[in-house]
């Protein structure tokens, strides 16, 4: 996965990738996490993540939104 434009992981799968890059950028209940789940991947597991972000961080807001992009399975946002 890419963090900031430099290469962050790297993992069997992309949800463990995703997982792997937001656990060293959420540190605060109070950000918003939005990921964008791309043409390819997998509702199932990303939703599974969602919930385990949102059961570690109580109070963290993630949203979901389907972005529909080709080449990456997620991006994310942290605000």
């Amino acid at each position: 996965s890419l963090l900031e434009g430099e290469i962050n992981c790297a993992a069997d799968t992309p949800e463990h990738a995703l997982k792997s890059t937001l656990k060293k950028v959420v540190n605060s209940a109070s950000q918003i996490v939005t990921i964008y789940q791309g043409e390819e991947a997998s509702l199932e597991a990303v939703s599974q993540l969602c919930r385990q972000l949102e059961t570690k961080t109580p109070g963290l807001q993630v949203d979901l939104v389907y972005g529909g992009q080709a080449h990456y399975h997620y991006l994310a946002s942290v605000e």
